[in-house]
This record gives structure tokens, C-alpha cells and sequence, in this order.
């Protein structure tokens, strides 16, 4: 048998040309694959999007915590300070104030179907393609 030990981690981008941070994240360490998330480029959203194609960026790991709960009140406390652009409070690409993420969350099989039924005939962008 297998065990998997999952830690859950806060995470910010930083882009190179303003030394400044742009994305705060949440991410989940497994044994298997480390800080993926922090460094993956796949589904980030419009302004996380235009600021990457702008400058490079450094990735930095702020906390390590089996709490997710904790991790979370970290990621809202770091979106509160930086602020966000969407709303003109601040820096972050970050579309919400945070801490609403769901580690657990497994979706339907009528949500998994209606998702599948939804790409059929759809094909991918060119910059979706270059993010896989």
C-alpha cells in the first residue's frame, strides 16, 4: 500500500521587471510532485496571462502547513497587503480576495459528463495548446 502525504503551500509570483509581487497561490505538495502548482502555467487567468507574456517571473514559497485552513487565511491576509487590479486596490493578478479554494472537492459524474459534452467539437487554442 501507498501512502501519499499531502502539505498544503502559499505561494507568490514575482515579476522580474518591477521586482514586485503579481499572484498569490495556494498549492498542494504531494510526495509524488512538488509544488506544481506554484510553477504551472495552465489555467491562470486574462491578467496573470498578459503580465507573464510582459516579463519572466520567480516563483517563491512563502509557507508550508498540513492546515489548509491556515494556508488560506495566509493567502486573504497576502491579497489584503498587495491588493488586487481587478478591483484598483493594488498589484495582484489575483481575481478574488481569496481563501475560497476546495482541496476535497471531486466532482459528479453529471458534472464530469456535462463538462465532456461541453469540448466536444471545441479545439484547443494555440495558447492553450502551448500551456499543456
Amino acid at each position: 500500500m501507498s501512502f501519499i502525504f499531502e502539505k498544503y503551500y502559499l505561494y507568490r509570483h514575482i515579476r522580474l521587471d518591477k521586482n514586485e509581487p503579481f499572484y498569490i497561490g495556494i498549492g498542494t505538495k504531494k510526495s509524488t510532485c512538488i509544488y506544481s502548482r506554484a510553477y504551472d502555467k495552465y489555467k491562470r487567468n486574462s491578467i496573470w496571462n498578459r503580465i507573464t507574456i510582459k516579463t519572466k517571473y520567480l516563483v517563491e514559497i512563502l509557507f508550508e502547513s498540513d492546515s489548509y485552513d491556515f494556508i488560506k487565511i495566509k493567502e486573504k491576509e497576502f491579497i489584503k497587503l498587495y491588493g488586487r487590479i481587478n478591483n484598483k486596490t493594488g498589484i495582484l493578478a489575483n481575481l478574488t480576495d481569496g481563501g475560497e479554494g476546495s482541496v476535497e472537492y471531486i466532482p459528479s459524474k453529471e458534472s464530469r459528463n456535462k463538462s465532456r459534452l461541453n469540448k466536444i467539437g471545441k479545439k484547443d487554442s494555440p495558447k492553450t495548446l502551448e500551456l499543456k
